[in-house]
């Protein structure tokens, strides 16, 4: 109590400015070290509540949906474990079902994933037998994809194992509520994969808060 009322007294007198040094090199503190004094933390918990004028803090988009990342990785690693499909493959079978021909270049575009770990998802893929990559002749420098009848043999079992991880997390949740997280969540997504991030940051990375 001493040491709270002692640092609470000193804060009183120090800028906002000064509030947002300090609390950005204590975040930098605690990422470079497992464990925190008490005085150091209780430091960080004044400021960032001066900060944030003591208001409750609306939890983490990224955070919530990294979440649900890495937990449907271990669900779909589960389920398509007896077809020797990753969690890091099977969004490729996903989207050659209804795309078949695509490209490889334009493959990549479509999942928002760079062009080397496309590369390499598809050669392993393709080395288990469930696609094949054939020349464009219309362009020699591209690949065309298709998936093979082992492949297509497939396809049911993955879309039953991405039923069973949705209907895993929205168990309890009426209909209307799953419609409102799925339009939110598409149009997040869609926000994030049209932003030209280039262009954002050289102007600074601000994006207008329109929600108050």
């Amino acid at each position: 109590m001493a040491i709270s009322f002692c640092f609470n007294y000193i804060l009183k007198f120090l800028k906002p400015t000064y509030f947002k040094v300090l609390h950005q090199k204590l975040i930098i503190k605690f990422q470079l070290i497992n464990i925190v004094d008490l005085s150091t933390m209780l430091i960080y918990n004044l400021i960032n509540k001066k900060i944030s004028g003591g208001k409750h803090e609306r939890e983490s988009v990224g955070k919530l949906v990294s979440i649900l990342y890495r937990q449907s990785h271990v669900y779909i690693n589960y389920t398509l474990k007896d077809l020797n499909i990753s969690s890091s493959e099977y969004i490729f079978m996903v989207k050659l079902y209804n795309n078949e021909g695509i490209s490889q270049e334009e493959l990549s575009s479509l999942l928002l994933i760079d062009k080397a770990a496309t590369a390499r998802a598809l050669k392993s893929l393709e080395a288990k037998g469930l696609l094949m990559r054939q020349k464009n002749l219309a362009d020699k420098r591209a690949n065309k994809v298709f998936t093979t009848d082992k492949g297509k043999s497939y396809k049911e079992t993955i879309y039953s194992a991405l039923r069973g991880w949705t209907k895993l997390i929205t168990n309890d949740m009426d209909e209307n509520t799953i419609d409102i997280v799925l339009d939110s969540l598409k149009s997040m997504s869609e926000k994030a994969g049209s932003t030209n991030y280039a262009e954002l940051f050289s102007n600074g990375g601000e994006v207008c808060e329109k929600n108050k």
